[in-house]
């Protein structure tokens, strides 16, 4: 097995301990009926940390590459089989738009970014009209662009954990980013674009942010990168 720099392993140490602790005081503060839904979002957390462990410290990479994504795949999956939260009812709608318009009178009709809209229209009128299925779809692209975020940052022993550990880890952004599929798919999209501007790829820098903003318009305040970098 692959040896874990050891400052990494004394932060795991201190963070699992942390984390479940805090896990437990939640769990006893919840009330009984909420109790399964917690132990459903913990337990996956807790199962994405374990893989993405066993993928940290294997030597062989097909072993590595596929603990990686089972772990991505359990964190995916409260997610895309949630039952509906935040904005969940407003997206169902814009889905079920997709059905009467073409894609001109679509984009027209409906508020929210091209790009969103893109991937609704395409996907209700050439794959499933199913909002249930466009939500897992949604959820698992996503976990994807953050897996390849993830592993092209992955420059030190240990970097992939720590940051699963300290983004997921958060159940207030994992649960409330659920509903707000927009931000959370704009945000891994974002997280690539920034490792281009360190590298001084400004113009993958700014694909990546241009490509984010057409899923949310808010990537565009990541220019300011540029105006402060340069």
């Amino acid at each position: 097995m692959k040896a874990i720099d050891i400052h990494y392993k004394e932060e795991y140490s201190v963070y699992i301990l942390v984390l479940c602790i805090g896990l437990f005081f939640c769990y006893i503060s919840f009330p009984d009926s909420k109790k399964p839904t917690f132990i459903i979002y913990a337990g996956t957390l807790l199962l994405a940390m374990a893989c993405i462990y066993l993928s940290e410290i294997s030597e062989n990479k097909k072993v590595s590459f596929c603990f990686f994504w089972l772990g991505l795949a359990a964190l995916g999956y409260p997610m895309a089989f949630r039952l509906p939260a935040v904005d969940d009812l407003s997206y169902q709608d814009i889905f079920n738009q997709a059905n009467y318009y073409n894609l001109s009178s679509y984009f027209k009709a409906s508020g929210v970014e091209n790009g969103y809209l893109l991937l609704n229209w395409f996907f209700c009128r050439f794959i499933d009209n199913e909002y249930n299925h466009f939500q897992a779809f949604c959820a698992y692209i996503t976990f994807v662009i953050w897996g390849i975020a993830f592993r092209r940052n992955s420059n030190h022993k240990g970097n992939i954990m720590f940051m699963v550990l300290f983004l997921w880890s958060h159940l207030y952004f994992f649960v409330l980013s659920a509903g707000l599929i927009r931000i959370f798919m704009s945000l891994s999209m974002s997280y690539i674009a920034l490792q281009y501007i360190w590298k001084d790829q400004w113009k993958i820098f700014l694909l990546w942010i241009v490509l984010a903003s057409f899923i949310h318009l808010s990537s565009l305040i990541l220019l300011l990168f540029l105006f402060f970098y340069y």
